[in-house]
């Protein structure tokens, strides 16, 4: 961070209205996977890839599936989840700035269409996943929520392929 980078941070702390603004949003942070709900939130302890789950909201990457000839299923890593969890959704919790990999990257943790855990930059809000595909092919169609202008789906550019 360079010295005008600090100033302006330094200012904006200072500002009785950010404090009032960021105690707000400190509290949306904690308050939010409460009202999730058990259908999107992850146990406070998901399971890691390779543990053994039978539903999706087990694992810590919202992916269970069988293991080859095996009945039994395991939680599978996602596509560019790095540390990422299904419970930390920027898009419904408000928090944008949840990053998830390289500090000099602007990636969030979302969650895919599908419901798996995704490390990400926001391109462009959507109506939904066909305009993804057709307008920017190369990312991945997430759930969108209050966070992200209320729309039901955003395109989000996988982590590896943002430019540091």
């Amino acid at each position: 961070m360079d010295g005008r980078n600090f100033d302006s941070l330094t200012q904006w702390w200072v500002n009785p209205s950010r404090r009032t603004t960021l105690r707000a949003a400190m509290a949306l942070a904690l308050a939010g996977p409460l009202a999730l709900g058990e259908t999107r939130a992850a146990s406070t302890v998901c399971r890691q890839p390779g543990k053994t789950c039978k539903r999706e909201t087990q694992c810590c990457s919202g992916i269970c599936k069988k293991n080859g000839k095996h009945h039994e299923k395991k939680c599978r890593p996602a596509f560019s989840q790095f540390t990422c969890t299904i419970a930390q959704d920027s898009c419904l919790q408000g928090d944008l700035n949840n990053h998830c990999s390289d500090p000099d990257k602007i990636c969030s943790c979302l969650v895919t269409a599908q419901g798996a855990s995704f490390c990400g930059f926001i391109i462009e809000i959507a109506d939904d996943c066909a305009f993804c595909a057709e307008q920017f092919p190369d990312t991945v169609c997430v759930q969108g929520g209050i966070q992200c202008l209320d729309k039901p789906f955003v395109c989000a550019l996988p982590c590896d392929l943002v430019p540091v």
